[in-house]
C-alpha cells in the first residue's frame, strides 16, 4: 500500500505527503508506518470533532461568506499561505491551480473580512452528515478579534442551508482549544506522519 500511494504522488510530481491515521485505523498502524520511515509531524497529534449546534452570532466589525471572485480566493489563499509558512515552491504551485480551484463547485472557500481586508479564511466540503472543514487560518494581526468564530458561523449557515446542520473537523494543538470553545465535541484522534522519498 505504502508504495502504491509513493507510485502514485510520484507521478504528479511529488516527493512528500501527510499520512492522517484515525483512531478507527487498523491497531498497530501508525507504529508500522513509522517503522517504514514515516516520521510524526510538527504537530503529530489531533482530534476529530464535530458540533451540532448552532455557534454564536459574529461581531457586527466582521462579515463573513462564500467568496465570490477569482480576486477573492486568491486573496484568501494569500491568508493561507502566509499562516502556515508556504514555501515559496508551494505558492508558485498552488497559485497556478487558483483558476482551476475557482470553478471546483466541490470544494466552498468561506472567508472574513475585517476593515475590507480578508483576515481569515478556510475551505469547507459537503457531506451527508455535514460540513467536512479544513485549511481554517486567521493573519496574526487579525487574532482574537473573532474572526475564526466568524469564519465557524458563516460555515455553519452554509450546512444548515444545505439541509446538513453539523460541522465536522479536526484539531490541532492551536485549534483546538477554540473549536471546544465554540461547541466542537470529541470523537475520535489523528495521528499525522510525514512521508518524505524521492
Amino acid at each position: 500500500m505504502l508504495a502504491e500511494v509513493r507510485g502514485a504522488l510520484r507521478a504528479r510530481g511529488r516527493t512528500q505527503t501527510q499520512w492522517e491515521i484515525g483512531s478507527s485505523a487498523p491497531s498497530g498502524l501508525v507504529d508500522a508506518l513509522i517503522e517504514r520511515g514515516l516520521v510524526p509531524d510538527k504537530d503529530p497529534y489531533a482530534v476529530a470533532l464535530v458540533l451540532t449546534r448552532e455557534p454564536p452570532a459574529i461581531s457586527p466589525l466582521l462579515t463573513a461568506r462564500r467568496i465570490e471572485t477569482l480576486d477573492e480566493l486568491e486573496a484568501s489563499a494569500r491568508v493561507q499561505w502566509e499562516a502556515f509558512e508556504a514555501t515559496p515552491q508551494e505558492i508558485d504551485e498552488a497559485r497556478r491551480l487558483l483558476p482551476e480551484r475557482f470553478c471546483d463547485s466541490v470544494h466552498l472557500r468561506h472567508s472574513v473580512w475585517l476593515e475590507g481586508e480578508i483576515v481569515c479564511t478556510g475551505t469547507a466540503t459537503p457531506t451527508e452528515y455535514g460540513l467536512l472543514l479544513y485549511g481554517g487560518a486567521t493573519l496574526a494581526h487579525a487574532r482574537g478579534r473573532g474572526a475564526y468564530r466568524a469564519l465557524i458561523r458563516a460555515r455553519w449557515d452554509e450546512a444548515v442551508a444545505l439541509g446538513t446542520p453539523a460541522l465536522i473537523t479536526q484539531g490541532g494543538s492551536m485549534s483546538r482549544p477554540i473549536l471546544e470553545r465554540l461547541g466542537f465535541e470529541q470523537v475520535g484522534e489523528i495521528h499525522m506522519l510525514l512521508d518524505s522519498f524521492s
